[in-house]
């Protein structure tokens, strides 16, 4: 049988290799007076300040990039973060590892590549692929606090940069603080776009903050950057840093491609603002994988995070705790009723370190504290707790809000609904809800929808259980604002939704205590492989905890297909759920852990999978047209137009449907770009085009159907009337 094919190709990224030649070290001096030096071991970059890849930069103390100042970072540099025993070296002050924060005002340009990746890191990291060194074993002296936060200092101890290993808390991490509205301890109504939040595990007196008044504030670029063995107690208060932490950062900021590799506190946390951010890899955080709090209302999508026992003190240091955080406010109640945290979160994969500590904190999601998240499309396996620990609350109330996560549930997200408060933004204008809220899409203000839970010891909460077992069994969930989450309330306020009907597969399949394999025998694993070993490690672990050897997160079984409807332009379409789809691997090639073996040793030097906007590839045969776009599956056409159920007439033909009923299908001629519109309703005066998705078409004549391009099979499907495809 005869076939023809037409496609377009997509670029392929891969690493280029540099000579191993040394770069010259440059010290950027906490000891060196400068006018708006703070304290001793901090300095504050003034000016444009260009750091390139033939250079490495050693950060001794806090450097700060001042209001006003430029850091522009070119692709392939190496920035070092000093440990504190050189810091106190130096200095004779405590307390003082080498951390990067952008100051409100100032900016940073990262602009790394998918072939030479940015790397902030600690003094004796030696593992560049791009520059030809693939990391060896480095004797150096290392300080650890421990829970008590008492300074240990480990001698001549030999660690292994070209292994996957638990090194953490060499250095501080990555801070941005941009301009955006943030809620706050202490805030009410009449304080909203005048809070700010002092950055956590740097000196209050210092006077770093986030937050302010603009919500498209830009704190500049930050992008294909890897963020190694951060996390150090960097003040008395016993907090330790994030990989990367994001405080009232704008939307005009752009992030993406960005990895925390064995971070000792939470691997990305968000305290307000509005940035969005896609591609976030986080590999072994001693916290939570990804935490939100205090007003956060961004977009993140496709991010994915394995936990691992880094063998340190404490829980929330270095053991690992929740796969996503979720809170409102702080503490006090107020500041949740000021500004929701109401965010949207699509394409989550989360692999859980499968263990149970004394207070049972190992759960996939803990929302708390009135948080409005939205969360589609993901994948959460592998967590020895809970699989949500979602708030029930009916005791905390403030300025006429009930700041419980459950009515979030149950409320609409529409403008009447969120709370009606008013400020002025930077630019005078006096702005509310149609401002603030700008993330989610249409639908409850929380949900949890088109997602998978795998092997995640108990289940979804709410149970059955009632208030008083549960806190018996969960000691860490306790009656105040700020601890949670805690039920005080009657389950039944659960019962206008219902997890399965949401378009969720709630299959919590245990394996065997022993496992060590890449499968169970039901084949039911959301991803293609994981193989895991069971660890012992660190003094807070009452069971052992499991460590990913090797991983494959793509997307298998029920996760190949199933992804819900996002009525958003600027999330990117889908049919698969979680991070990944089922033939793409996008954190190959530009991450540590890709080169560490991660995902296999042949995808050490495999090159970066790259997923184009538009992939169009049509095989024709006798009777069957296949369309394949964007690496989703098409569906299978008869010459009539109808859908083809039964077997492929040929092995030509690529792929298997992924509906069997017809859908829009269009033609097109001529080359060009193009932008598909969508309407929610045809009555007159309420006719709304809005973009979906815009592409080139380059080989043509093409046909294509609303499936392909979209990613899935979305509402209105089989009538013409609700879209259009506008060349642009």
């Amino acid at each position: 049988m005869t076939c023809t094919k037409k496609m377009f190709t997509g670029l392929m990224s891969v690493f280029t290799l540099m000579g191993a030649a040394q770069a010259a070290l440059i010290t950027i001096d906490g000891s060196t007076p400068n006018t708006e030096t703070r304290a001793t071991a901090v300095f504050e970059l003034q000016g444009i300040h260009n750091w390139t890849a033939d250079n490495e930069y050693l950060l001794k103390g806090t450097i700060l990039v001042g209001n006003g100042a430029v850091l522009n970072i070119e692709a392939g540099t190496v920035i070092r973060g000093a440990n504190e025993v050189t810091t106190k070296a130096a200095y004779n002050v405590d307390y003082r590892p080498g951390s990067l924060i952008v100051e409100r005002g100032g900016k940073i340009f990262a602009n790394g590549t998918a072939e030479n990746p940015i790397v902030m890191t600690d003094e004796w990291d030696n593992h560049f692929p791009w520059k030809n060194q693939w990391g060896s074993s480095v004797t150096r002296t290392w300080m650890y606090r421990n829970g008590s936060n008492v300074p240990t200092t480990h001698n001549n101890q030999a660690y292994d940069y070209g292994k996957i290993g638990d090194l953490h808390g060499a250095w501080g991490g990555l801070v941005l603080c941009g301009k955006a509205f943030v809620n706050w301890d202490g805030a009410d109504v009449a304080d909203l776009g005048t809070v700010t939040i002092n950055v956590e595990g740097v000196d209050s007196g210092l006077g770093i903050a986030g937050g302010g008044n603009d919500d498209d504030d830009s704190s500049g670029v930050v992008k294909y950057v890897q963020i190694r063995y951060g996390g150090a107690i960097t003040t008395q208060d016993g907090k330790e840093i994030n990989g990367l932490t994001l405080y009232g950062v704008g939307r005009g900021t752009e992030l993406h491609h960005i990895e925390v590799y064995n971070n000792q506190d939470d691997g990305i946390e968000w305290f307000g603002g509005t940035v969005n951010a896609k591609h976030l890899v986080v590999w072994g955080a001693g916290d939570d994988t990804f935490d939100s709090d205090a007003g956060f209302r961004g977009k993140n999508q496709f991010l994915f995070g394995v936990q691992r026992n880094l063998s340190g003190s404490k829980i929330e240091s270095g053991c690992s705790d929740k796969g996503m955080e979720m809170d409102g406010f702080e503490k006090t109640a107020a500041s949740g009723s000021m500004l929701f945290s109401a965010s949207l979160w699509a394409n989550i994969t989360l692999i859980g370190a499968d263990y149970v500590d004394s207070t049972k904190r190992n759960a996939a999601i803990s929302m708390r504290d009135n948080a409005s998240p939205q969360i589609y499309n993901s994948v959460f396996m592998d967590f020895g707790s809970k699989a949500t620990f979602i708030e029930n609350r009916t005791d905390i109330t403030a300025n006429g809000i009930t700041l419980n996560v459950a009515d979030r549930f149950e409320t609409p997200n529409t403008l009447d609904q969120l709370p009606t408060w008013r400020a002025n933004n930077a630019f005078g204008q006096n702005v509310g809800p149609e401002y603030f809220y700008q993330a989610q899409v249409p639908g409850n203000q929380a949900c949890l929808r088109g997602s998978v839970f795998w092997n995640i010891q108990s289940g979804l909460y709410p149970t059955n259980a009632g208030p008083t077992s549960l806190m018996t069994a969960y000691p860490w969930i306790n009656a105040k604002a700020g601890g949670g989450p805690n039920v005080s309330g009657s389950l039944a306020l659960y019962s206008d939704w219902d997890m399965e009907q949401e378009g969720n597969v709630v299959g919590l399949y245990n394996l065997s205590a022993g496992d060590t394999a890449d499968a169970d025998a039901d084949n039911l694993m959301p991803i293609k492989r994981r193989y895991r070993t069971q660890v012992v490690k660190g003094p807070s672990m009452t069971s052992a905890a499991y460590d990913i050897t090797e991983i494959d997160p793509r997307a298998a079984n029920d996760a190949v297909t199933g992804a819900m409807y996002i009525p958003d332009s600027w999330v990117t379409p889908t049919a698969y759920r979680g991070a990944f789809g089922p033939s793409n691997n996008w954190a190959k090639g530009w991450t540590t852990i890709a080169t560490l073996g991660a995902f296999g040793e042949a995808a050490k030097t495999d090159p970066q999978e790259v997923e184009p906007l538009v992939d169009n590839t049509v095989y024709v045969t006798n009777t069957i047209v296949t369309v394949v776009t964007n690496g989703v599956n098409g569906i299978v056409y008869q010459d009539n137009g109808t859908a083809f159920t039964g077997e492929p007439l040929s092995t030509d033909v690529a792929v298997w449907g992924i509906q069997t009923s017809p859908v829009v299908t269009y033609t097109i001629a001529t080359a060009g770009t193009y932008q598909l519109q969508y309407t929610a309703s045809l009555n007159p005066g309420e006719v709304n085009w809005q973009p979906v998705k815009t592409f080139t078409a380059t080989a043509v004549p093409v046909t294509v159907n609303l499936t392909d391009l979209v990613g899935f099979t979305p509402e209105h499907s089989d009538d013409s009337r609700f879209y259009r495809l506008m060349k642009q």
